[in-house]
C-alpha cells in the first residue's frame, strides 16, 4: 500500500512541477487562473472558495501572477469598495496546462466506474485524509 501511494503522490507532484517547467507558473498559481478565466472576475472569497485556498494564500499567488501580467486587480462597478481579479489579455490567452488534460482524463476514467467502485475509493481516500489529517 505504500508504494501505491508513493507513486500517486509522484505522479502528483511531477504534474505540479510539469506545470511549472512548461509554463512558469505553480500549480496553485495555475488553478488560480483557470478559475479567472473560466469564472470571470472574482474577489478574493469567490476564488478562495472555487481553488480552496486561504485568503492570505491568494495574496501571494495573486502578486506573483500579477507581477507577470497575467491578471489585473480591478474596482467592482456595483460596489467601489469590493476588488475583483480579472485576466489581462495575456491571461486570457495563457496556454492550459497539459496536467488538466490529464485531469480531465483521469477525471473521466473515474466516472465509467460503477457506483460501488467509486464509493469504495471515495471511502478510502476520506479515511486516509483522516488519517493523515489533511
Amino acid at each position: 500500500m505504500a508504494q501505491l501511494l508513493h507513486r500517486i503522490l509522484t505522479k502528483a507532484q511531477l504534474s505540479a512541477f510539469e506545470v511549472e517547467l512548461l509554463h512558469g507558473i505553480t500549480a496553485p498559481q495555475a488553478g488560480c487562473l483557470q478559475a479567472i478565466v473560466l469564472q470571470g472576475p472574482l474577489n478574493h472569497v469567490e476564488l478562495g472558495r472555487i481553488v480552496q485556498l486561504s485568503t492570505s494564500t491568494l495574496t501571494s499567488i495573486l502578486n506573483r501572477l500579477e507581477a507577470k501580467g497575467l491578471v489585473t486587480r480591478i474596482r467592482s462597478k456595483h460596489n467601489g469598495r469590493r476588488i475583483l481579479v480579472a485576466a489581462t489579455t495575456l491571461g486570457m490567452s495563457w496556454d492550459r496546462p497539459r496536467h488538466h488534460s490529464d485531469q480531465d482524463e483521469q477525471e473521466r476514467a473515474f466516472a465509467e466506474l460503477g457506483p460501488p467502485e467509486r464509493h469504495g475509493i471515495i471511502s478510502a481516500l476520506e479515511r486516509l485524509a483522516a488519517i493523515f489529517k489533511a
